[in-house]
């Protein structure tokens, strides 16, 4: 689909955020860092959006090679990138297995069903577009794992902040770009008017993502608040 209606595939009406500085250094710095493998990025057909509904698969690499910018992020199917993103969060100690009795202040955790059942959604809200397609989504957040690795000072709970913000950065995005929905007076630009009716769409619809797979079961409340905050701000 085009990706013009005003609830979309992410399933809920925009709303309007602000801006944070950290976050969008960091996506600015991931995107920067991939944006040349994506000059000539293949067209993502609707088989592949089929095939990404199916279990996640293992990887093939190693996280060695994960963490490298020579990471090919064009090639993997979108079963393969979502062990990868799997592979990330694992690298950064965000993932459990089983609930933790207890949630620690400052080290959120997500349940591993929860956010492979969260990740079959994110791929699903990425159109069949040349450009911004759920491997781009995936190759922001790999590049950000890659620079989260030269700033260890970084707790777990920024490490998740930014990791999910990549991810996220463009959900749902319908492949025509901003002039457009505004010359086309499409529902994103009735629900924004002009003012970046793209960035403030994906910026609706990521809480609701996060809240549907119950990303914040085992995270402290103030965390939690530091996470709403800072992802959408």
């Amino acid at each position: 689909g085009t990706g013009n209606s005003a609830t979309s595939r992410i399933g809920v009406r925009p709303r309007q955020w602000g801006s944070h500085h950290s976050i969008r250094v960091c996506l600015r710095t991931g995107c920067l860092m991939i944006s040349h493998k994506f000059a000539l990025a293949p067209y993502n057909d609707v088989s592949s959006v089929v095939e990404g509904l199916d279990a996640p698969k293992e990887p093939g690499s190693t996280s060695s090679s994960l963490s490298s910018l020579d990471f090919d992020v064009l090639q993997p199917s979108l079963r393969e990138l979502r062990g990868y993103c799997e592979l990330a969060m694992d690298e950064h100690q965000l993932l459990v297995d089983t609930s933790p009795r207890e949630t620690v202040l400052g080290h959120p955790v997500i349940l591993r069903s929860s956010f492979r059942n969260f990740l079959v959604q994110v791929a699903g809200v990425y159109h069949a577009v040349p450009y911004h397609s759920f491997h781009h989504a995936f190759g922001v957040m790999q590049a950000v794992h890659v620079f989260l690795g030269t700033i260890p000072q970084l707790s777990p709970l920024q490490r998740l902040t930014v990791l999910l913000s990549a991810l996220l950065h463009d959900a749902d995005h319908p492949g025509l770009n901003n002039p457009f929905q505004v010359k086309s007076k499409s529902p994103l630009y009735d629900a924004y008017s002009d003012r970046s009716p793209l960035e403030h769409h994906h910026l609706a619809g990521r809480l609701h993502l996060c809240e549907t797979h119950h990303l914040f079961a085992h995270m402290h409340a103030s965390d939690e608040q530091y996470f709403r905050t800072h992802m959408t701000e």
